[in-house]
């Protein structure tokens, strides 16, 4: 496969997903919307690596977040990550932050969380490129299938669905 393009009103996003994961394909595939926008770096149908241009889908957002770092060290990271070059999990790790199994852990979850925010989109437009290099991601050992995505989109869709009808007309105070 060299490369696929459309759009969610075409194909949505977890076909997509399930096409992508069963041909175990190895390329980038980006997404948009209006407003935002989302790479994701497959390797044999597993996603190695999500980035997105929404502020609280950054790595340092998440662990700020579930309380891993405080602001101040983001910010302190941030700037040596600005210097350097060095990602930003490494930095923290380096500096005693956080331990790597925690960033590991947490790199999952902004994975599966950037990928799965998109499930919900129903405009926008994706483009795979099969034919574009993988980049070298130096020591990022990040493997998430995407079969196990549209797996926790659809357990999601379920719950949703059954909360809502519990609550219909969701004015009700909790």
């Amino acid at each position: 496969m060299r490369g696929l393009y459309g759009d969610f009103g075409t194909m949505p996003l977890r076909d997509l997903i399930v096409y992508l994961g069963n041909r175990r394909v190895s390329g980038i595939l980006n997404l948009e919307n209006e407003t935002t926008r989302k790479q994701i770096t497959l390797v044999s149908g597993n996603v190695v690596n999500a980035s997105s241009n929404a502020p609280r889908e950054y790595l340092g957002q998440f662990l700020i977040n579930l309380g891993h770092i405080t602001e101040d060290q983001f910010n302190k990271a941030y700037e040596t990550q600005q210097e350097t070059k060095i990602f930003l999990g490494r930095i923290l790790v380096m500096i005693g932050a956080v331990k790597e199994e925690t960033v590991n852990q947490v790199l999952s979850l902004k994975v599966r969380e950037t990928l799965l925010e998109a499930f919900r989109w129903e405009k926008g437009s994706f483009a795979f490129e099969a034919d574009k290099p993988v980049p070298d991601l130096q020591g990022l050992e990040l493997n998430v299938p995407l079969l196990d995505v549209h797996k926790e989109g659809e357990f999601r869709d379920t719950a949703w669905d059954a909360i809502r009808g519990a609550f219909p007309k969701g004015n009700c105070l909790l």
